[in-house]
């Protein structure tokens, strides 16, 4: 299937951005690596920024899509948990360019140094994982399954883990940048897992 010359300015916008950040990448720039005219940009994008916004809802359909899918795999909370995290665990190693892109503007935006319409789009990105991981803790607690404290507090408790994953994510990947096998994954998750769950303090004998 022949690939589209939008599919080559996201590409390369995908690609450019993850490496120099969004405000260092230009058009030109993305036009280079996409090997097109530079009118060719405006006429599927309007700015830098509604190239941005394009990845961001793509990523966040495709995402929704694959997330439904792996957390109707497990029965109880901590197979659910786990399929997920080493889903997204392999997901930001299959799509290290935009997740990199999302961990540097995510930040940026929360520094207010984006209008407002971006800082919504990749709010948006980061609440629609939120929310399933947060029903599924309802749904486990509604079954009798688990009790939690702090209940009233759970968006927070499911941003708390969220915040764990990506410090993983980020760290194996792009710091240390790990090409971690299926068994590494799913012991990195085990790991956050464990640490999420049951804490760091063992009892003194």
């Amino acid at each position: 299937m022949k690939i589209t010359k939008k599919e080559l300015l996201l590409n390369a916008s995908e690609k450019l951005m993850s490496k120099k950040g969004y405000e260092k990448t230009t058009v030109e720039e993305i036009t280079n690596e996409a090997g097109v005219a530079k009118g060719t940009f405006y006429i599927y994008f309007k700015s830098k920024e509604d190239v941005l916004f394009e990845l961001l809802e793509s990523r966040l359909v495709l995402y929704k899509e694959q997330f439904e899918k792996v957390r109707d795999k497990g029965v109880t909370l901590y197979e659910k948990i786990l399929n997920l995290t080493i889903f997204n665990i392999e997901i930001a190693k299959k799509q290290s360019d935009f997740f990199m892109i999302y961990v540097r503007e995510i930040f940026k935006a929360e520094e207010n140094e984006f209008n407002n319409k971006l800082k919504k789009e990749l709010f948006k990105l980061e609440n629609s994982g939120s929310k399933l991981m947060i029903g599924i803790f309802e749904d486990a607690i509604k079954k009798g399954e688990i009790k939690i404290k702090y209940e009233e507090r759970l968006e927070d408790i499911v941003s708390i883990f969220n915040f764990m994953r990506n410090h993983i994510i980020r760290k194996r990947f792009f710091i240390e940048k790990k090409n971690l096998t299926l068994e590494e994954v799913e012991s990195e998750a085990k790991f956050l897992i464990d640490i999420y769950f049951n804490g760091i303090i063992e009892e003194v004998q």
